[in-house]
């Protein structure tokens, strides 16, 4: 269910005593990830509304 690369994260902070600095940095790369995503979805469904209307 969990990244990796967040698990790794998480672990690096409870040794070095900075859980919120890496709960924080966590946060901003999912918020770069959703909007990473959305932007792709976005641009799919623009293509897919184009070439639609093309063959209409």
């Amino acid at each position: 269910m969990y990244l990796p690369k967040m698990i790794q994260l998480v672990k690096v902070g409870e040794e070095t005593n900075q859980l919120d600095y890496f709960f924080a940095r966590i946060s901003e790369q999912y918020v770069e990830e959703v909007e990473y995503q959305h932007s792709r979805v976005q641009w799919s469904r623009l293509l897919l509304s184009f070439w639609g209307s093309l063959w209409v």
